[in-house]
C-alpha cells in the first residue's frame, strides 16, 4: 500500500489514461492544418486581373452595405456614407450656433442654439451603423425627409428626431421645441454635411 492512500497501480493507470489522452489531442491538433504541399506537386492560383482598392480606413464596403439588415427604411445616403470617427462640430450651422458639447469615442452630444428664434437642436453622433435601425424603430410616424428618416420618438410624441448613418457611426438630430420634421431634417442634411 502506498502512503499516500491510494495504490500504485491505481496512479499508473491514471497516468497512462492521461498520456493517451494527450496523445489524441496532440494528434487532432495535427490533424487542423493542411501539410504543405509536396515539392513535386503542382500548386495553381487564380490570375489576378486587377487588385480593388482598399476602401479608406473608417468606410462601409459595399459587401458591408448590403449585409446589413437596415429595416423598412434603409439610409439614403447609403452610396456615400462619411465617416463621422472624429468629427469637428462648426461654430454655426445654418442660423444655429454651437452651445455645448460632450460625451467619448462612443457617444458625442452637441448643442445648437438659434436663440433668436428660441430652438435648439442636439446632434448625437453614436458608434455602430448597427444602432441606426433601433433609432428609426423608436420613431412612432418613421417617415423620409429628404436624406434623413424622421419621426416622433414613440416615448416622446412631443419631440422630432432625424436618422442618418455614417461609415461606423450613426447621425441623430432631435428637438423638444416646436419644429417642423422638415426643419429638424434640413439642419440634419446641413450638419451631416459639413462634418
Amino acid at each position: 500500500m502506498n502512503p499516500g492512500g491510494g495504490s500504485c497501480q491505481h496512479r499508473w493507470g491514471t497516468t497512462r489514461a492521461m498520456a493517451a489522452v494527450a496523445g489524441v489531442l496532440i494528434l487532432l491538433v495535427g490533424c487542423t492544418t493542411p501539410d504543405p504541399p509536396a515539392p513535386s506537386q503542382e500548386v495553381t492560383s487564380p490570375a489576378i486581373t486587377s487588385t480593388p482598392a482598399s476602401p479608406p480606413a473608417g468606410s462601409a464596403t459595399p459587401s458591408d452595405v448590403e449585409e446589413m439588415d437596415w429595416g423598412p427604411f434603409p439610409p439614403k445616403n447609403l452610396d456615400a456614407p462619411k465617416d463621422l470617427s472624429d468629427p469637428q462640430f462648426p461654430q454655426t450651422v445654418l442660423t444655429f450656433e454651437l452651445d455645448s458639447e460632450s460625451g467619448d469615442a462612443a457617444s458625442r452630444d452637441v448643442f445648437y442654439a438659434d436663440r433668436a428664434a428660441g430652438v435648439s437642436m442636439l446632434a448625437s453622433i453614436t458608434l455602430g451603423r448597427e444602432s441606426y435601425r433601433g433609432a428609426v424603430e423608436l420613431l412612432a410616424d418613421p417617415a423620409y425627409q429628404g436624406q434623413a428618416v424622421c419621426g416622433h420618438p414613440t416615448a416622446t410624441p412631443d419631440q422630432i428626431e432625424c436618422v442618418m448613418v455614417g461609415a461606423e457611426h450613426v447621425l441623430t438630430v432631435g428637438t423638444a421645441a416646436e419644429s417642423s420634421l422638415q426643419d429638424v431634417a434640413a439642419f440634419a442634411e446641413a450638419i451631416y454635411a459639413v462634418l
